[in-house]
Parts: C-alpha cells; structure tokens; sequence
C-alpha cells in the first residue's frame, strides 16, 4: 500500500511540475502583440491584478479603444473608477467574451463598447481572435471563445485555411516554432514586466496631418469634421457582429449593468454605418454615442488632422478631449463614486500609479512638441540623458538667440557649434554621464584640408546604459544600449533623449533650417 502511496505521490509531482513547465513555455512562445505602440496583452494580464469589484466603468473594443480612452484622466478630472480592456484587432467576439469574463471577478455600473467592427462586411477571425485571446486565463470563457472562433472561423468564405481548436487550447502546438524569432521582449515579459502602467490606455504621439494618408485638401473640404444625423439607406453588415452586441446586451441585462455602445472618432466611418448602428442600439435596447456627429465633434473641440493619430485613431490630445467628454457623460447620466474624495483602496491604487502614467503622457508630449524653443524647455529634465551630435552642416543653423540661450543652459556650447569654418565641424555633445557624473560632455573636431577628423566616442548615462558615437565625414550616428538609434539624420544637428526612468530612448529629432529663415524640428514619419 505505501509503495503505491509512493508512485501516485511522484506521478502527481511529476504532474504538476510538467504543468508549470508547460506553462512556463507557453508563456515565452506565445506572441506578445506588443507592436510598438500598443501593448495588448500587457492590457489583459493587469486587468487580473485588479481588486475584485475596483471598477465602476469599463471599456472594450479594438485599438481605437485602446488609443481613445485614458482611464487615469476619468480618474484625475471626475474622480471614475474605469479601465480600459480594448485590445488590437480585438473582434465583436472578443469583446462579447471578455465582458463576461470581466464580470466574474468586476461589477461595474457601466459598460462601453466600441462599434467599429459592426461596419464591416466579415472578419478574419484567425488572426484578430488571437491577440485578445491568447492572454485571457484558462476557464469556460476561453474555452467557448475558442469553439465559437473556430466554428466561425469554417464558415467564412474563401477560407482555406484549417483552423483547429487544439491550437486554441494548446498554444504551443501553433508557436514552437517561435523559437528563432525569440526576443529580448519575450523573456522580458515572462519574466514578469508584463503589466500596463496606463491601465490599458495606449498613449499614442503621432499627429495625422503628419502621416503619408492624410489629404489637407479634404480636411479643408470637410470630411474629417463628422456627419449630420439623417436617415440613409444602409447595406447590410456582417450578421456575427450583430448578433455578439445583442448577446452582450443580455449578458449586461442579466448582471444589472448599463450598456452604452460607442463610436471613437473615425475618418473612415459613414452615416450609412451610423444609422445602422442606431438601429441595432434601438433593437438591443441600448444606448448609443456617436462621437463623429458635428455636434459632439465641437462639443469636444476635436480637430482630427491634429487629435487624430492617424485615419482611425486617437493620439494623446485626441485621448484626453474624448475622455473629457465622456467623463462628463458618465457624470451627469449615472451615479458614480468619486474616488478623489475621501480614503479607499481604489484611490490609492491610482495613486500609486500616477507617476508611471505622468511619464508616459510627459513623453507623448515631447514626442509631439514641433515648437524648437518648447522642445529644448522639455528636454531639461533630470530624468533625461540627451545626445546632439552635429555633421560639418552644423554651423550654417540659424538659432535664434533665444534658442541659444535655451541651449547653453542645457550646457551645450552652442557657440562650439556654430564656429565658422570652412570645411565645418564635427561635433557631439553627452549630458549626464557616469564618468562625469553628470557634467555634460562636449567633444569637438575641426576638418581640415587634407584629412576628415573622425569622432568615435562612447561611454555610460549615470544609470549605467552604454551609448557610442560616431560622426565621420559630417555624417552621424548613435547607438544606445547597442541599438541603433535609426532616425539619426546624415549631416544635419541630431538630438536623442533618453529616459532613465523607462530606460528606453524617447525620442529622436533633427535640426534644420526651413523656408522661413529658422531652425525647424524634423521627425521620420512625422514632419
């Protein structure tokens, strides 16, 4: 009898150290849907941090979600208990299933959910399932967004691809083959930096007058600023997305919450798409805001080419001006605790919070700013580390004086720079660095005639990250914690910031003169 006490205790030691180990390479295999930008699954593990009933708003839908509702500001201007569990790609589906599992563990008083998935003709549910799937916990929930994905997923027209529910329950049998594209972000995450500092919010810095789609001569026309609310014949939408917002206006039914659908503001959207979203509303019995209509697009004071990050997306002013509004919505329609008053865990929780999502908004700014005297007010920061590095151009920038003056209080011997010289300079500047402790660093070489004088120079910020630079010929570049900082510009006067606390480079910007005679701040991809 002992002995075989002995062989069950070891099968089930051998069980359950299988299961951990198992679980373990599930979670470094599986794709991190960081992209940049966006930081989805970080959204979903933090909501399970989450105190059990610590929210009285939540919010799904896709990256629009994400980029358009900023739960800390709720918090800050109205004192609302909300996070924000929009996810990228995330399908009606996916917001259909995650709302219920948010109400196992969250009873909220409102509930939101975002549209734009209701004005398409299909979706490709293999591959936007997946990044609101993968980091839901195992339970029922999982299991039956799994069936229902794959069972949807075999009706679509033109589908050749079999899709097999055992890839869904068991993750790696799709992602062992991940092992090469292997990243320090992977294990980085594993290892437990997997948790959403915003509460889910994505703090987007890009302006949309900026990027390659955006046309001024629509904007001038018109298109952008939203749509009279009018009757209109409407085509038909996909029918699955339909019937997921009346099952989450059962489910919400069933548990006392109010649904609120909504609409993010959109270049791409319609009033074909608006009055067939009204309707479905009218049929769920549900509200329904729109945030596209004239009316509340002057309201909120939102100019989408410079709120918009892109076509579909908020950036971080677009984000506070929606927030604004509907924080102001939920204040005068629904009896919500004010946090800001009095003691709680949920106060403190923000709280605790506050300073990682100030720095995150702090550095959108920055990223954002296109004014060069702001610009160098910004960058005088503590927490900062700045690199300028300057080709032979360097002394033909016409800084202004106060420019100059803004510069030298960063310590920058500006007038190092701006020497006149034939054949031009080479120069760089380090602030904030190990062996100086902080003093900058200038580093200066003169061509001459004959031969190119080459600076090659590295070393270590004071929080000990390594940078090199190297300027030959006029021409720069950078390199932080062995990675190239790749918007250094060729011959022009470069700046690199980086943050201590983040330990992350945050921006990188050139300097050049432009048509009107001043010195102009120079983003790839952003003016």
């Amino acid at each position: 009898m002992k002995r075989k006490v002995k062989i069950l205790t070891k099968i089930i030691c051998f069980c359950l150290v299988f299961a951990v180990l198992l679980s373990c390479v599930n979670s470094l295999f599986k794709p991190k849907w960081l992209e940049d930008r966006w930081q989805s699954s970080k959204t979903d593990v933090s909501f399970y941090d989450l105190d059990k009933n610590s929210t009285d708003v939540l919010f799904f839908g896709s990256s629009v979600t994400a980029a358009a509702v900023d739960p800390f500001l709720l918090y800050k201007e109205y004192g609302i208990a909300s996070y924000n569990l929009g996810v990228i790609s995330q399908t009606m589906s996916g917001s259909f299933f995650w709302v219920k599992e948010a109400l196992k563990t969250q009873k909220p008083k409102v509930i939101f959910v975002e549209v734009k998935t209701l004005g398409r003709q299909s979706d490709k549910l293999e591959t936007k399932a997946r990044k609101s799937y993968d980091y839901m916990k195992p339970g029922i929930n999982k299991f039956q967004y799994a069936v229902e994905t794959v069972n949807s997923g075999r009706d679509l027209v033109g589908t050749d691809e079999e899709m097999d529910i055992w890839e869904y329950l068991f993750p790696l049998s799709l992602y062992h083959t991940r092992w090469s594209e292997l990243s320090y972000d992977d294990y980085d995450f594993a290892l437990g930096n997997n948790k959403s500092d915003t509460k889910g919010f994505a703090v987007l810095s890009n302006t949309f007058k900026y990027v390659s789609s955006y046309d001024p001569a629509s904007d001038e026309a018109g298109d952008y600023d939203g749509f009279e609310d009018k009757e209109v014949e409407y085509s038909q939408y996909n029918g699955t997305n339909k019937a997921y917002v009346k099952r989450i206006a059962e489910v919400a039914k069933e548990n006392n919450v109010e649904l609120v659908l909504f609409k993010t503001p959109d270049t791409t959207w319609s009033v074909k798409k608006y009055n067939y979203v009204k309707d479905i509303a009218q049929e769920a019995g549900v509200k329904y805001i729109d945030l596209n209509l004239k009316s509340i697009r002057e309201k909120m004071g939102l100019e989408f080419s410079e709120d918009g990050a892109d076509s579909i997306h908020m950036n971080v002013n677009g984000a506070k001006k929606v927030t604004s509004y509907l924080g102001q919505y939920l204040t005068d329609h629904y009896e919500l605790t004010n946090y800001k008053e009095g003691s709680s865990p949920i106060k403190g929780d923000f709280q605790s919070g506050m300073d990682k999502y100030n720095d995150y908004i702090k550095t959108a700014k920055l990223c954002m700013e296109n004014n060069l005297d702001n610009y160098l007010k910004l960058i005088k920061d503590k927490n900062y580390s700045v690199i300028l590095t300057a080709g032979s151009q360097s002394s033909k920038l016409y800084f202004s004086e106060n420019q100059k003056k803004l510069l030298k209080e960063l310590n920058i011997d500006i007038d190092a720079f701006l020497k006149d010289s034939e054949y031009g300079n080479n120069l760089a500047y380090v602030s904030d660095t190990l062996e100086t402790k902080g003093q900058p660093v200038n580093v200066s070489n003169e061509e001459d005639r004959y031969a190119t004088q080459v600076i090659n120079e590295g070393g270590q910020f004071s929080d000990g990250t390594s940078f090199t630079m190297n300027i030959t010929g006029g021409l720069c570049s950078v390199r932080v914690d062995n990675n190239n900082c790749g918007d250094v510009y060729g011959e022009l006067m470069n700046i690199v910031v980086y943050n201590k606390k983040t330990k992350k480079v945050i921006d990188t910007v050139s300097l050049r003169n432009n048509s009107y005679g001043s010195v102009s701040i120079g983003r790839k991809g952003k003016g």
